[in-house]
């Protein structure tokens, strides 16, 4: 675009100098990237016109490459200063899968005399004009200057006024240069510290499901290395996986993830090179605290990651252990091919389906097939068998990842939930604090870590862990649904009412969070609204879990018809599939069967239910059978003695 244009437009109550390169809002200067800027003025330069994408960022970006994710972020950032500060209509439209269109009326001023500027500073910009050269510390790529045409200077002949550009040119390189010391040596010295990050999933060209798993696979691996980090806090992968879309804004998801920073990124690929640019942005202003940028194509993503990951640390200022420093930058696999067939499995996984669990195990199958040592591999098979209640194959895959990495976190706490379901209360307890120890950003160590304390009726330190969960990851349904379910154990049942209220505030259709509502409306004597949210839950969620909580308080309400019902067809499915005597009993024993509630426990243990008996010692609905030595009997042989 012609830098030099010197054309003024107005728009609402804001003007634009395209000489100045100054945007201002009833006078009062509006803070821009140059690349913003520049995008703002050819949009309306051309207003009313839908511009492609493409034109975009060829205007802009004429001699760059760069992705479409560099200008939908520009757009972002313009509709968030012009929203801001005028409460009215939408300037910027989109137009699906096409461009942007400005489409406020746009009144142009005509032209002013190119007069040389001397210096003028404003909050955070530095401007110096006489071959029109800018410094804006806020610029994507750390530091930019960006030199225009020289025609102004060619016009200005006279003596005087070539002394005085000398003069400023020379002001110019003095305060350039203090400048790059200050922004290199110490990157976030003028910021508040950075406590918390989240790694966004990288942007990719190509959109289909074929390559997005290197989007969020890049991410995931990213969030793994930086999480060895004990001073800072990082969203897991979960939390960040929906923001995925391409149309994503890095600030907005900053915001909503509570962090103080956010790391974004792109990735191109073409066969085996690929381009990579990253920056670390302040969620308070926007400002870049690091930036990188594989200007040549690059073929070793292993050593990309492991400079990220360097980087970063040190433009956080941060001073890491030796222990941090090597897992830092520790490599699971030196095969690429292995490597992509694990963030294949992980994309997979983190959708938390049966269906693609099963997809998830086939890929971390072909991962340690083409590499038999890569932990991490065996690590994500041990996960899926573990969710899919496939107990010999989830020890056996955990054994291999062990055997191969010792300080796994993400198999060493898998194992220890394993054995915690398993009575192994000893074994566990240690497995867990050596999972936080090593790594205590890991959300799920602290989680179910909370459910292994609060079996063994340890509730304060249950609440603790299970808050600490919720710290790192702030949005997660599961683990705000659990905060409650831990105070529920405790018997607090207002303060889980409310967490649960909390959750379905965030997500109304979240079955889990209204069938565990229901459970602590039932303890609250409040058994019609309990009914009503099992109901809702169970037109949410075909769970038959949720139908014996509902017969349970049918019984315990005085509807024992409706409860019989429930446990006539709850035994149907048992004789199919020999399982369910723990939901039995329960039943009998909100039917005050307490013969029969003793006879399903004692099926449910030498059926080796163990999952649901590890809560034998937590659970409120069996309060009424405590008193019973029969009862204490069962907890001793669990390893839950009062």
């Amino acid at each position: 675009m012609d830098t030099f244009n010197q054309q003024i437009f107005e728009f609402g109550e804001f003007r634009l100098d395209a000489g100045e390169r100054l945007l201002s809002h009833n006078g009062a200067a509006v803070s821009l990237t140059p690349k913003a800027f520049e995008t703002l003025l050819v949009l309306v330069q051309n207003h009313g016109h839908v511009l492609t994408r493409e034109q975009l960022l060829n205007e802009v970006w004429r001699d760059a490459f760069v992705e479409e994710n560099t200008l939908t972020q520009n757009i972002a950032a313009l509709r968030r200063a012009l929203s801001e500060r005028q409460n009215a209509r939408q300037y910027i439209e989109t137009v699906p899968k096409v461009g942007y269109r400005f489409v406020a009326g746009v009144r142009e001023l005509g032209k002013q005399n190119g007069e040389m500027l001397i210096a003028r500073r404003t909050r955070e910009r530095l401007v110096i004009k006489a071959q029109e050269a800018i410094v804006d510390r806020r610029d994507a790529d750390e530091l930019t200057i960006v030199r225009q045409p020289p025609s102004l200077f060619e016009m200005v002949k006279q003596r005087r006024r070539l002394i005085l550009a000398i003069s400023t040119f020379v002001l110019f390189a003095v305060v350039t240069t203090a400048l790059i010391t200050a922004n290199f040596s110490t990157p976030v010295a003028s910021n508040p510290p950075i406590k918390s990050i989240a790694v966004l999933p990288f942007q990719t060209l190509d959109t289909s499901e074929r390559e997005a798993y290197l989007g969020l696979g890049m991410a995931d691996t990213l969030i793994t290395k930086i999480s060895n980090i004990g001073q800072i806090k990082i969203r897991p992968t979960s939390a960040i996986r929906k923001y995925s879309d391409q149309e994503q804004d890095s600030l907005a998801a900053g915001r909503e993830q509570r962090v103080d920073a956010v790391l974004e990124g792109s990735i191109q690929r073409s066969g085996d090179k690929m381009r990579v640019t990253v920056r670390l942005l302040s969620v308070r202003d926007g400002s870049p605290l690091w930036a990188y940028r594989c200007d040549e194509v690059c073929t070793d993503l292993f050593d990309v990651q492991d400079l990220i990951t360097e980087q970063v640390a040190g433009a956080l200022t941060l001073k890491l252990t030796g222990q941090e420093k090597a897992r830092l930058t520790q490599r699971h696999t030196e095969s690429l091919e292995a490597y992509q067939a694990y963030l294949k499995g992980r994309y997979f996984w983190n959708k938390r389906t049966p269906e693609d669990f099963k997809k998830a195990a086939e890929h971390f199958q072909q991962a340690i097939t083409i590499d038999p040592n890569y932990a991490l591999g065996y690590a994500g098979l041990a996960d899926c068998y573990f969710f899919n209640g496939e107990g010999a194959k989830t020890l056996e895959a955990l054994s291999k990842a062990l055997e191969l990495d010792d300080q796994l976190v993400e198999a060493i706490t898998t194992q220890a939930y394993y054995l915690s379901v398993r009575w192994d209360w000893a074994s566990a307890e240690t497995l867990f604090k050596r999972a936080i120890e090593l790594n205590p950003n890991y959300p799920p160590a602290h989680h179910w870590y909370a459910f292994h304390l609060a079996a063994l009726g340890r509730f304060p330190e249950a609440i603790e862990e299970i808050n600490r969960a919720k710290e790192l990851d702030p949005l997660s349904l599961i683990i705000n649904t659990d905060v409650g379910h831990i105070l529920y154990f405790s018997r607090q049942y207002d303060q889980a009412i409310e967490a649960y209220r909390r959750v379905l505030e965030m997500e109304p259709n979240f079955s889990v969070g209204r069938w565990r509502l229901g459970e602590a409306y039932e303890q609250k004597g409040m058994v019609e609204e309990a009914i009503a949210e099992y109901q809702k839950a169970l037109s949410l969620s075909k769970n038959p879990t949720i139908e014996v909580w509902l017969g349970h308080t049918y019984a315990v309400s005085g509807k024992k018809d409706k409860a019989h019902k429930i446990l006539g067809e709850l035994v149907k499915i048992h004789k199919r599939d020999p399982r369910w005597f723990y939901e039995i009993a329960l039943i009998y024993e909100g039917l005050g069967d307490r013969e029969r509630a003793f006879e399903w426990l004692e099926k449910a243990f030498e059926n080796k239910e163990e999952a649901s008996l590890a809560l034998l010692k937590a659970e409120p609905m069996l309060d009424s059978l405590r008193a019973d030595r029969r009862f204490t009997e069962l907890l001793n042989r669990i390893g839950l003695v009062e």
